[in-house]
């Protein structure tokens, strides 16, 4: 999970830059790409944590970074 959410950290932090720059720095793209490559590595890190074999500490830990990433995704998306 701390994998996952550092991916959406720097996820918010391209997009604000991008939001920033009204769009027109090209040098965005680049950092989206490498970000975008690392999507596959970081999603199938994230597959193992299945809500079936949690513990009761593991799904609260679980629970606390979704709402915490999905919080961060909200605002950056405003």
């Amino acid at each position: 999970m701390d994998n996952y959410e550092a991916f959406i950290d720097d996820y918010i932090t391209i997009m604000r830059k991008y939001k920033e720059s009204g769009g027109k720095d090209r040098s965005i793209l680049s950092e989206y790409t490498d970000f975008m490559n690392r999507y596959n590595e970081v999603s199938k890190t994230f597959q193992v944590w299945n809500h079936s074999t949690m513990n009761e500490a593991e799904f609260a830990y679980y629970t606390e970074v979704y709402k915490r990433t999905t919080q961060k995704m909200k605002e950056v998306n405003n």
